[in-house]
């Protein structure tokens, strides 16, 4: 398993800096060993934003310190974490399910999952990579009846960051499938003491903010819009862009979100195997579905990367019953037929997170009308240089969104230069 998560993501050691990387990483000259202590109390700020995030920001810094700015040191720690984050989750399912076959094949659609690059190879995307090993090695020890030491996971996956609140939940639901739920949410009471140190600590640190500012234009059917989006591309991932420029839903496509949604529900109810996965899925998405709070993103693909171990265990369960009704040769070829695809479909979106016109490049052509998309290749058209492209693309982003005055200030500096 190891060796597949390490030709899959390859490619992701040749890749720069993307995105965000600038803001967070580069831009932060003071970002050393230096600042790890008073991150736990005081806000990090990357461009216009604060962030709580005290042990990824410290990760960050150690390599910073340890590697300067080479892209490849960063890209490498990233790909690390994903593979231990594999192995927890290897090592959680084989404890919960005492069954190792279910927990490999869960464990290697989780490694080879192309919905995953984004949270792998995008730099700043490591902190839900290492939220979630927190979360998988809490839960593990949870269920192992190594309470005190899963409350101390509980505080590093938060301080990774905040999708990391779903670890009590997530032991709660694990640890039900072993005894009654009653029994295994009264278990769960300790995970409170960190829970509550981490908040006391956020508030002081952020000045008593706590949630970010609402996404612009979003609303209830966006919301149920952006997760029927989200199961479709845990299912089929394709197309995978780093902008969707999410519009208003129809009335039609709301309620088409609603249908499948309670066909789950039904199927989940004559076919037991879909529980654990569908409840997995409702717990770990809930934190980032812009539903019960706002979290000022309204759709990205890695905040799929906990929730995409859904549809790991649904891989997992029609293994199972292939393998239990059918000979055992059948089940082996269609596992490796599916890591074999998964792989090189993770091998295809790394080349897309090369760099930043490459990654503006695909997202422009599989996302035309996201002005966002095409201001960020018209940024990455003049780095590299190409002043024509810019143009272009700077035109195009300001017919898009005439709302944005910095398209419009950057082509007219654009126009002045000719």
């Amino acid at each position: 398993m190891v060796v597949a998560t390490g030709i899959a993501y390859h490619g992701a050691l040749s890749a720069s800096f993307v995105l965000d990387d600038y803001h967070y990483i580069l831009e932060h000259r003071e970002l050393g060993l230096t600042i790890i202590p008073r991150l736990f109390w005081r806000a990090y700020l990357s461009g216009n934003a604060a962030f709580y995030r005290p042990l990824a920001t410290a990760d960050f810094a150690i390599d910073r310190a340890l590697f300067g700015v080479s892209a490849w040191a960063f890209h490498a720690a990233s790909v690390a974490w994903h593979v231990g984050a594999t192995l927890a989750l290897w090592r959680l399912l084989a404890r919960v399910f005492d069954d190792g076959r279910v927990a490999f094949v869960a464990a290697l659609v989780f490694a080879l999952h192309p919905v995953h690059p984004e949270a792998v190879t995008g730099v700043v995307g490591r902190s839900e990579v290492m939220a979630a090993t927190f979360v998988f090695v809490g839960a593990l020890l949870h269920v192992r009846e190594r309470r005190v030491a899963a409350c101390a996971m509980y505080l590093l996956a938060l301080w990774c960051k905040e999708s990391g609140v779903v670890l009590p939940l997530v032991a709660v639901l694990l640890d039900a499938q072993g005894r009654p739920w009653r029994a295994a949410a009264r278990r769960a009471w300790p995970f409170v003491i960190p829970l509550a140190l981490y908040a006391a600590l956020r508030v002081h640190a952020l000045a008593g903010q706590t949630l970010p500012a609402p996404a612009a234009g979003l609303s209830l059917p966006v919301a149920i819009d952006v997760l029927g989006r989200d199961l479709r591309l845990l299912v089929w991932p394709h197309p995978l862009v780093a902008d969707y420029a999410i519009a208003p839903p129809s009335a039609a496509r709301v309620a088409a979100t609603l249908a499948l949604l309670a066909a789950l529900l039904a199927t989940a109810w004559r076919w037991a195997p879909l529980r654990l996965p569908l409840a997995w899925f409702a717990l770990t998405i809930a934190p980032v579905a812009n539903v019960f709070v706002h979290i000022g993103v309204v759709m990205a693909e890695r905040l799929l990367y906990l929730p995409s171990v859904a549809v790991c265990l649904v891989a997992a369960a029609l293994d199972r019953a292939l393998y239990a009704r059918a000979r055992p040769w059948l089940a082996n070829a269609a596992v490796a037929t599916v890591a074999l695809t998964l792989g090189a479909l993770t091998m295809l979106r790394n080349l897309d997170w090369q760099t930043p016109l490459a990654l503006w490049q695909d997202t422009v052509e599989k996302q035309p009308l996201s002005a966002l998309a095409h201001g960020n290749l018209a940024l990455s058209c003049l780095t590299v240089g190409d002043n024509a492209c810019a143009r272009e693309h700077l035109e195009r982003a300001v017919q898009l969104d005439p709302t944005r005055a910095d398209y419009r200030a950057a082509l007219d500096a654009l126009d002045r230069t000719r």
